[in-house]
């Protein structure tokens, strides 16, 4: 029995949704004294080169899962790049845009690449049809979405649309993933990495 090496967390930076979000971006660019950034709204994280690196190039990602034994690895969309908090129609349009470069990005590897869906959570009719569309046109296997906005109707609305429609779903929800992590080092032995 072979047993596959998945990763299920591997972030990826799409160029063509670059500028997509009109005034938010996203957009990688040098500022004034050479440093490189990574510019959403007006927030611009420094020093941050995304361009040449995995995050970038999907050839430099294989070659890195094939040094670390990884078979299969699932793409999710950067946690900056959800803009759940700026204009909806803005959000739905940067949304599409960004599954159909997630769909291109994975297909120059389909054997070896899944991709995770980015949905306009602000407007939870365009995220219920963006996730079907993501899902059933685009063949996306999953969806990532931020969690510090949703309400308990909003999960419950996206819950019934995705019931029949994914495989799984993914939340940064980093205190949950915190206690996952605490778990796991404790059923491990390694409680004194905590």
């Amino acid at each position: 029995m072979t047993i596959k090496v998945i990763d299920t967390h591997a972030h990826i930076v799409l160029a063509s949704a670059f500028g997509k979000a009109g005034k938010y971006g996203p957009e990688t660019g040098l500022d004034e004294n050479g440093v490189p950034f990574f510019r959403i709204g007006e927030y611009k994280m420094k020093p941050m080169q995304y361009e040449g690196t995995i995050f970038m190039e999907n050839n430099l990602r294989i070659e890195a899962m094939d040094n670390l034994g990884i078979d299969l690895q699932l793409l999710s969309p950067n946690p900056l790049t959800m803009f759940h908090r700026i204009e909806g129609d803005i959000a739905n349009e940067f949304c599409k845009i960004h599954n159909d470069a997630m769909v291109e990005s994975i297909n120059e590897y389909p054997d070896r690449l899944l991709g995770s869906a980015t949905l306009p959570m602000q407007d939870v009719d365009a995220a219920c049809k963006e996730l079907e569309r993501a899902v059933k046109e685009l063949g996306l296997s999953a969806v990532s979405t931020g969690t510090d906005i949703l309400s308990d109707l909003m999960i419950q609305d996206l819950m019934t649309s995705t019931k029949q429609l994914l495989n799984l779903i993914f939340h940064y929800f980093f205190t949950q993933l915190l206690q996952v992590v605490k778990k796991v080092l404790m059923i491990g032995g390694w409680e004194d990495m905590i």
